[in-house]
């Protein structure tokens, strides 16, 4: 699949065409229905790292680690201290405080936290290079 798709991502659409492609199903809709979403025999959950283990990570490839599209997590506040918690005791640098997504409010909301964790307040684009 990688040589057939050099530059992606492979996911569950590749594995799709390729059970179109041997007979086991009739379209991508048919491959998921039968195989491939959750609860059927080759679904496969995603795997997160932690904030912790990302830290880590990073930190042992020589980066220096920021905490992208906090908003997208959907926390409440509750939630948001948490995560700012954790990423702080992780050793995370920054957090993306300014994204074009977001109205004023929620980057000014955004800054403030930074600030109140000792982040360095980062921007983004969202451009992953395509």
């Amino acid at each position: 699949l990688k040589a057939e798709h050099p530059g992606s991502i492979i996911g569950r659409p590749h594995f799709a065409l390729c059970l179109i492609r041997a007979g086991l199903a009739d379209s991508v809709q048919d491959a998921f229905v039968r195989y491939l979403d959750p609860g059927r025999k080759y679904y496969i959950r995603r795997h997160f790292l932690s904030v912790e283990e990302a830290a880590e990570l990073i930190r042992g490839a020589g980066g220096v680690s920021a905490i992208a599209h906090p908003m997208q997590y959907k926390l409440d506040d509750e939630g948001m201290t948490e995560l700012m918690e954790r990423a702080r005791d992780a050793g995370v640098s920054g957090l993306e405080c300014y994204y074009s997504g977001y109205s004023p409010e929620v980057c000014a909301r955004l800054k403030a936290l930074a600030d109140a964790y000792g982040f360095c307040a980062t921007a983004g684009s969202d451009w992953h290079g395509s």
